[in-house]
């Protein structure tokens, strides 16, 4: 097994071996993170096999949200290049501990269609009644049911052609359809930054809704995933709203 002092010095390279890159993404990463390293009880020749996962302050992390799998993989080579142990796979993750509550804070957004400006109300009442993991796989379930009206609202298959023409746009399929929505609505170089946003929120919502639907017997960690969930559904419900309105 890896002693903490092991695991600390693994940190403090990574650190020092991005500020000697100029990486500045990764060291703003790595400074504001906390490594878990789990033993996987497998070897491969001398060395042993470990998952990590990467708890990061959220503030941090949500604003690399569309770099993550990048950074996975670099801190991946990385360690098994400098370390005597091998990592088979890292999850960069926002430190649930760090995310607060503020109900009060959860508005709806008026848009012209009334089954979405009813389907938030009642999500941001489940959220503010729910109080055990019953309460919150609901929350999860209702913020999907949300994302695929939206993505029954807004997306046309004979207009939103995916760029890539493996991309699955059929029925039920609201992330990619939604994703497709945006790169037609938010094509050219002027509206890039929008686009990154936009798609950043898809992946939250959805990230949100899975890490929720695995976190069991920790209630507050629940409850913190849920109110993440519904806020970031709201959040792209107004972005969506936004780039209509520009139209």
């Amino acid at each position: 097994m890896l002693e903490k002092t092991s695991e600390l010095k693994i940190k403090q390279v990574l650190i020092e071996i991005s500020k000697y890159n100029s990486e500045e993404i990764l060291s703003e990463i790595l400074k504001n993170s906390d490594f878990e390293f789990n033993y996987t009880g497998l070897i491969q020749g001398d060395r042993e096999i470990f998952n990590i996962n990467v708890h990061i302050e959220p503030k941090v992390f949500y604003k690399y949200l569309d770099t993550k799998n990048l950074i996975e993989n670099d801190l991946r080579k990385r360690i098994n290049e400098i370390s005597q142990i091998l990592v088979k796979q890292i999850r960069v993750i926002p430190d649930n501990s760090k995310v607060s509550t503020r109900k009060f804070e959860i508005r709806s957004v008026y848009t012209e269609w009334e089954e979405i400006n009813s389907s938030q109300l009642k999500l941001i009442e489940l959220f503010e009644k729910s109080n055990d993991s019953i309460d919150y796989q609901n929350i999860g379930n209702a913020s999907r049911i949300i994302m695929e009206k939206i993505a029954l609202q807004v997306f046309d298959s004979e207009i939103h052609i995916p760029e890539n023409s493996e991309t699955d746009i059929r029925k039920g399929k609201f992330k990619n359809q939604l994703r497709t929505f945006l790169e037609y609505e938010l094509k050219g170089k002027k509206n890039q930054q929008l686009r990154k946003v936009s798609q950043s929120s898809i992946d939250l919502v959805c990230s949100s809704i899975d890490i929720m639907n695995v976190t069991t017997h920790k209630l507050d960690a629940e409850k913190k995933f849920a109110e993440l969930c519904v806020v970031s559904t709201i959040n792209l419900i107004n972005i969506i709203k936004i780039i209509l309105d520009i139209e």
